[in-house]
């Protein structure tokens, strides 16, 4: 697979954000959905203050992706919206940059 590629071409942002969490609780099992949002702002803001085992696995993620850092906490942030506006997302009824707003 080469970078920015997936392997479904039809990855909603809810899909995504999921699969970016899955992939860092897959890689640190001790981290729940908040943590992982905490960590990718604590990344954008300052990468050295963050262990190397999570630098790791966001540059992995990113480099997959073809994403970048932002990009995947705002993804992330879409997890957090209420079910009938996730479905909306999926849906294609409101674009991604509306779900970041709400």
């Amino acid at each position: 697979m080469k970078t920015g590629e997936f392997q479904r071409a039809d990855l909603d942002p809810i899909d995504e954000a999921n699969a970016y969490v899955k992939y860092f609780t897959a890689c640190h099992d001790s981290l729940d959905q908040e943590e992982i949002n905490n960590v990718l702002v604590l990344y954008q803001r300052d990468p050295k203050r963050v262990v190397p085992e999570i630098v790791a696995t966001v540059d992995t993620i990113v480099n997959i992706s073809g994403k970048s850092a932002s990009s995947l906490r705002n993804g992330v942030i879409l997890l957090r919206l209420p079910g009938e506006v996730q479905a909306s997302l999926r849906a294609g009824e409101i674009p991604p940059s509306q779900g970041y707003i709400l």
